[in-house]
C-alpha cells in the first residue's frame, strides 16, 4: 500500500511539474523589400511602409531596419531571397520575439 501511494505521488509530481512548463508565446513581423523600392515592416500592429529617398541604398536602410528590430527583443528566424523575373532581388525576413 505504501509503495503504491509513493508511485502515484511520484506521477502527479511528474504531471504538475510539466503542467508548470507553459509554452512561450511569441509574436511574429515580416521585413522585406517592396516592389516600389522602399521597405515593408508587417506586425499584428500593422503594416509600416518605409519609402527610401533617391540614392539611399536599399539594402543598408534594411539591414538598418533589421538592427533597430533586433534591439528591441525581435529575433531572424527565416530569411529568404527571390529573384523577380525583371532582374530585382527581394529579400524577406521573418521575425519573432516573446509576448510580453
Amino acid at each position: 500500500m505504501k509503495l503504491k501511494s509513493l508511485f502515484v505521488l511520484a506521477v502527479m509530481l511528474i504531471v504538475f511539474s510539466f503542467m508548470g512548463m507553459a509554452q512561450d508565446k511569441y509574436e511574429f513581423a515580416i521585413v522585406r523589400t517592396g516592389a516600389y523600392g522602399g521597405i515593408d515592416v508587417i506586425t499584428k500592429q500593422g503594416t509600416q511602409f518605409l519609402k527610401l529617398a533617391k540614392g539611399q541604398d536599399k539594402d543598408v536602410e534594411l539591414l538598418k531596419k533589421l538592427n533597430e528590430l533586433t534591439g528591441e527583443g525581435w529575433e531572424v528566424f527565416s530569411p529568404s531571397t527571390e529573384q523577380s523575373t525583371a532582374g530585382a532581388t527581394n529579400y524577406t525576413y521573418h521575425l519573432k520575439r516573446k509576448e510580453k
